[in-house]
């Protein structure tokens, strides 16, 4: 009998491997390390006035990060993930969106991600003017994103002088197939693409390196958009 070929890889990418992926406890993207690092940074940037007024985390996953931003009433928050299910921030807005389609205005569900957000903000879907986030969090997202075009699309809804907050160590992912081929190369790539869309970097700092990943480690940045 002829020897069987190389298996072809499936087609993973949707909601339901998603889903998959981010509900299973036995891929739990350790939340509470999450915590350790963003609440005292949350706590800090509220203090100083850097937060805003709106937030928002993409790739909110099942447990998004801004249950650790402290409590404002008149802060709206806005969860965006690829699945529509199990999300929880308390008060959110959650819009089911693959962010990867984000470039392409023209693609239907980039037309009715930007109307949910619009109605939620109370805004008009129409106006030239669209930047009306203060905060853009993007926590372990980045390596499923071609995340340059991705970037550079969402800085438009963001103020001047507002934040995008980006944790992310290269290459991290529970499953290889999901990595996507425009995903950050270092650390330093991802500052100079900031740098390059008119970010200023405020902060940046960089987890102890793990053996066998020295030159991969996790970084925490905040960049503010001039």
């Amino acid at each position: 009998m002829p020897e069987d070929g190389p298996e072809k890889p499936a087609k993973i990418n949707t909601a339901a491997f998603w889903k998959h992926i981010w509900g299973h406890p036995d891929t739990d993207y350790e939340l509470a390390k999450k915590a350790e690092t963003l609440v005292p940074l949350f706590q800090r940037l509220n203090e100083q006035g850097k937060l805003g007024n709106v937030v928002i985390d993409f790739g909110s996953g099942s447990e998004s990060v801004l249950n650790f931003l402290p409590r404002d009433d008149e802060r709206r928050a806005i969860t965006v993930d690829i699945t529509g299910e199990f999300t929880s921030a308390e008060d959110a807005l959650h819009v089911a969106y693959d962010l990867n389609k984000a470039p392409n205005r023209d693609d239907p569900s980039s037309r009715r991600a930007l109307l949910q957000a619009a109605h939620f903000l109370d805004v008009d879907p129409k106006s030239e003017d669209v930047a009306h986030a203060d905060t853009m969090i993007f926590v372990e997202i980045l390596n499923y994103l071609d995340y340059k075009p991705v970037l550079a699309e969402l800085a438009r809804f963001l103020k001047r002088g507002g934040r995008v907050i980006i944790m992310n160590q290269v290459d991290r992912g529970p499953h290889p197939a999901i990595l996507h081929p425009g995903r950050p190369k270092s650390n330093d790539e991802i500052q100079l693409e900031l740098e390059s869309l008119g970010f200023q970097i405020e902060i940046r700092s960089e987890a102890p390196p793990e053996p066998g990943r020295e030159d991969k480690r996790m970084m925490l940045l905040v960049a503010k958009k001039l």
